[in-house]
């Protein structure tokens, strides 16, 4: 999949993200630039992608938790193909600097949420963008045609949650809450990334109790969600 209109010219960027909603507001955003953007749900459709490409994209974003093949995985597979290793790779993750250890050998490595100018300023270093657009740090960078579709997914992730909750999965709550956390400031609605927050670390505790309060606050914000903040 390919992200916004580009040239011939455009450097190419993989993102390889599982959440649907980070890799809209990562490629519009980068697109905005005159980037093109290809994307992937995980480790084994980027692997795909840069197998079939004729020529590589000239960097990496990558997610490290992900569905069937994670980031560490992806990197591991990565490292074999003497035409995928001059590729650099910045890691997005909301798991911590401790996470990015030595031996990933990445380039760079940005915590979700992104703030929007470092991550440019990041992409740039290793792929410069074809042109610029004024200050997009800190602004909510997705169309508004986008927000109602977002909070719909968040909906239906409740439903999710509260039969995990009943079932004691805790790994199908921390991972929403791990998503939530990153992707909740780029639509302009910091609470929810707030909420993620307190979801992952509640999951991660086993912390039932935690879980079920998280889960409510989520239900009650998505029955009257506010205006998003810092509209351009």
């Amino acid at each position: 999949m390919t992200t916004g209109p580009v040239t011939p010219l455009s450097p190419t960027v993989l993102l390889v993200e599982d959440d649907d909603s980070i890799r809209e507001i990562v490629g519009e955003v980068l697109s905005s630039r005159g980037y093109e953007v290809l994307a992937a749900r995980n480790g084994r459709e980027a692997l795909e992608i840069l197998r079939r490409r004729s020529i590589p994209p000239r960097l990496i974003l990558l997610d490290l938790m992900m569905p069937d093949m994670d980031g560490k995985q992806f990197l591991a597979e990565k490292r074999k193909d003497p035409a995928m290793v001059p590729i650099p790779v910045i890691v997005l993750t909301a798991a911590g600097r401790t996470q990015v250890s030595p031996e990933l050998e990445v380039a760079a490595w940005l915590s979700k949420p992104v703030e929007l100018d470092r991550l440019l300023a990041t992409v740039a270093q290793y792929c410069p963008a074809p042109h610029t657009r004024k200050n997009a740090g800190g602004e909510r960078v997705v169309s508004a045609d986008r927000i109602g579709p977002f909070l719909e997914r968040r909906k239906r992730e409740l439903l999710t949650l509260r039969e995990a909750l009943a079932s004691d999965d805790t790994e199908e709550i921390r991972g929403i809450g791990h998503n939530l956390k990153g992707v909740g400031g780029g639509f302009g609605f910091q609470q929810i990334g707030d909420i993620g927050a307190r979801l992952e670390a509640a999951a991660v505790a086993r912390d039932a109790d935690a879980m079920r309060v998280a889960i409510d606050e989520l239900a009650r914000f998505l029955d009257h969600p506010p205006q998003p903040t810092r509209i351009p």
